[in-house]
């Protein structure tokens, strides 16, 4: 509508731009993409206007448009900045080609012009609309993870068969999301929230080894199960909250050392990431 309402020439260009540029999903990949649009976009059309400046026709125009697909194929999945230049002068090569008689310094010029709009309108619009997404995401995800910790440790501790495909999964969908809150701003509260984030996926990948090498159950118990889900019930709460959890006892696992040493380190991490 925008690109419509003031008659911007091949006004389509603008919200494809937006739509590439805003696949960055947060605001400083959307800004690298912005940036590598724009860029390669001047170089495409610098690229093209030496092809068209031949003027090539018949099966050498043919031959020019199937030459930067196949390049832009190639590197679109490797490097987005690299593949930008021939995707510009593949589309102003065939652009040119369909309508030779507008001259091709119009369609230049419309899609430098099309394309640093639409950058700028898709980055206003991560900005608008997903500039805390990912931070807003992570108490929740962080609370999911600590809770299957909590369940499989339980199973781990009793000889039962934990779910090992949830657990993995959730800390994927943790440490994602973790790193695109890099990406937003302002960036300072996911920095903080690291120590615990840490002691969580720490934990969650020894107990996944631990299960892996199934060793005989470790006798533990009813009081000290009672004492470990008391551990990451005060852990969940800990990170909804957002306040330092309650000074409780850490539960020691002889059995599995190093698991111990993680549960404390999953609790300081969490005094330090809200740590007034």
């Amino acid at each position: 509508m925008f690109a419509l309402a003031f008659g911007f020439a091949r006004s389509y260009w603008i919200p494809l731009s937006a739509a590439a540029v805003m696949l960055g999903t947060t605001v400083v990949f959307t800004l690298h993409r912005a940036i590598q649009r724009s860029a390669g976009t001047v170089i495409g059309v610098m690229l093209a206007g030496a092809i068209l400046f031949f003027k090539p026709g018949g099966v050498y125009i043919a031959f020019c448009i199937a030459a930067l697909q196949c390049l832009l194929e190639m590197l679109i999945v490797r490097n987005y900045a690299l593949a930008v230049p021939f995707l510009t002068a593949n589309a102003l090569v065939i652009t040119e080609s369909m309508h030779g008689g507008a001259g091709a310094g119009y369609f230049m010029i419309a899609r430098l012009t099309d394309v640093a709009v639409g950058s700028v309108i898709g980055l206003l619009g991560t900005i608008l609309l997903w500039r805390r997404f990912s931070t807003k995401r992570l108490p929740e995800l962080m609370r999911n993870v600590i809770r299957l910790e909590g369940q499989f440790m339980e199973k781990l501790l009793t000889g039962q068969n934990a779910d090992e495909h949830k657990l993995r999964v959730s800390l994927v969908r943790l440490r994602d999301a973790y790193d695109k809150a890099l990406g937003e701003f302002p960036h300072a509260n996911a920095e903080a929230l690291w120590p615990a984030i840490s002691g969580a996926q720490h934990l969650g990948y020894y107990l996944l080894s631990a299960q892996a090498h199934r060793r005989p159950p470790a006798p533990f118990s009813d009081e000290e199960i009672n004492q470990l889900r008391a551990f990451f019930e005060q852990a969940e709460q800990s990170f909804i909250m957002k306040r330092m959890p309650a000074d409780i006892q850490v539960p020691h696992v002889p059995h599995y050392p190093r698991i111990s040493k993680e549960l404390f380190a999953l609790y300081s991490g969490l005094r330090t990431a809200f740590e007034k």
